[in-house]
């Protein structure tokens, strides 16, 4: 079976660990990478797929260390960062061609898996339009369609939902179910959605270290009975903002509805809410790094 293993995996710049000693295996299936933004997601990822070389530990692919293996591992990689480089005058047909020259594809099969995967994501209709002419959401679609072009065992997607509406973001979802038969998909995001759905197991990444990992199930089950509903006045509301993570927050009939993150009940009269969400546990480990406490 396939295999990707990190063993104490770290960046450093200067004094600084942008990934500190991360180490984690992933066998075939598709895996969320949570953090806020400046947690070090992309720097892992830039690593796992050799962009950077690792300040200390060690990334192996089926028991083999990565340096060791140059073009095996290329051969096995899709990787879609997060600014992926194109020239805005190729169009979606040129750029895949082009991409399946990079990776040393024969000709007459990157035609093929081109018009394919063209078709997968979307584009079809759009084969022969300049990439300059692409809204955003189109050009990721681009984006994730080099990324397959080599069939790879190994996907690697950081932020791959940028600047995808809604509705392409559930196609891109689905798309992700679908191929993920027979690799290792990992996706980075701080998106909680994207992943809360489809992962088979999210990583939670803070200030460079896995501070948590397991089923979605699992990291609910850690914030049960830490969120709590609390209904005040728009004063204590304000209050509350200032010394817990809050959710979210509604009116109505001229109070406020909080859902408060919180190991105690935050008032006396606070409710207990009975179904956490994803989104809950990325603001119970993340939420003080936009200002709030817990």
């Amino acid at each position: 079976m396939i295999q990707l293993r990190a063993e104490s995996l770290t960046k450093t710049y200067g004094a600084k660990a942008a990934v500190d000693h991360v180490s984690f295996t992933l066998s075939p299936g598709i895996y969320g990478l949570l953090g806020a933004n400046g947690s070090g997601k992309t720097t892992l990822m830039r690593m796992l797929v050799s962009v950077l070389r690792p300040t200390g530990g060690q990334i192996f692919w089926c028991d083999q260390e990565i340096s060791t293996l140059g073009a095996q591992y290329r051969d096995v990689l899709g990787y879609l960062p997060q600014n992926f480089g194109y020239y805005k005058e190729f169009s979606a047909w040129d750029f895949l061609l082009y991409m399946a020259s990079l990776k040393g594809l024969d000709g007459k099969y990157a035609k093929a898996k081109a018009a394919s995967l063209l078709e997968l994501v979307g584009l079809a209709d759009e084969r022969k339009a300049k990439l300059r002419t692409f809204s955003g959401g189109m050009l990721q679609r681009a984006g994730i369609a080099q990324a397959l072009l080599n069939d790879p065992k190994l996907l690697v997607l950081d932020e791959p939902t940028a600047g995808l509406d809604p509705k392409e973001r559930v196609r891109f979802r689905n798309l992700l179910s679908d191929i993920a038969k027979d690799k290792i998909v990992l996706l980075s995001t701080h998106i909680v959605s994207d992943v809360e759905s489809i992962a088979d197991d999210i990583f939670l990444l803070k200030r460079g270290k896995l501070i948590d990992e397991g089923s979605v199930e699992s990291l609910l089950a850690a914030v049960m009975g830490k969120v709590w509903q609390v209904t005040c006045t728009p004063d204590e509301a304000e209050g509350l903002f200032n010394l817990y993570a809050v959710a979210n927050m509604r009116h109505e009939n001229g109070h406020v509805v909080l859902r408060v993150l919180s190991e105690t009940p935050p008032t006396p009269d606070a409710e207990p809410v009975r179904t956490p969400t994803l989104e809950d546990v990325y603001l119970w480990h993340f939420g003080e790094e936009s200002g709030e406490t817990k």
